[in-house]
């Protein structure tokens, strides 16, 4: 007979995770990612993670935004990345 009730929880990073290494940014090139960085027009854009380059500890993303720009964002300057998740009707 057990005498304490156990509630298991599992969680994960979800569908909106957050980008915090390199790695992560070539994961997911490809996919839309919520970018904040001072490079970025209004400090904080939706864009699309095209590609990473650049030595360790130097890594610049090439990132599109919504009007079709494509800028190089060094990851050193990107205050918080996460993925950009819509629900699809």
């Amino acid at each position: 007979m057990v005498g304490a009730q156990y509630v298991l929880e599992v969680s994960s990073p979800g569908a909106d995770r957050p980008l915090r290494h390199a790695a992560d940014w070539r994961r997911f090139v490809g996919r839309r990612a919520t970018v904040t960085s001072g490079l970025l027009a209004g400090g904080k854009q939706e864009v699309e993670i095209l590609a990473l380059e650049g030595e360790a500890g130097a890594e610049v993303a090439r990132v599109r935004d919504g009007k079709g720009r494509e800028v190089d964002v060094p990851l050193a300057q990107v205050t918080q990345a996460r993925l950009a998740f819509h629900w699809n009707r």
